[in-house]
């Protein structure tokens, strides 16, 4: 599962896991659109017990590059 699948199924996820990155509740937001940094990866997974998985965020970050390269060519 991707980040914001997890995030959007119950209200507070996203406030909870910017807390515990502490990164801001819009960092996390601007991820949907970029896609979860690598450095953050691991911690996420853990942090939702293997629920989003490092996987689903590579995944995502992948479309999202994709969709990025889209609107430059």
């Amino acid at each position: 599962m991707d980040l914001h699948t997890w995030i959007d199924a119950k209200p507070g996820r996203s406030a909870w896991v910017a807390e515990k990155l502490k990164v801001t509740r819009s960092a996390v937001s601007q991820w949907r659109g970029s896609g979860v940094p690598a450095l953050h990866m691991a911690d996420i997974a853990d942090l939702t017990a293997n629920d989003v998985t490092v996987q689903g965020m590579l995944n995502h970050s992948y479309e999202c590059a994709l969709r990025r390269k889209k609107v430059d060519a």
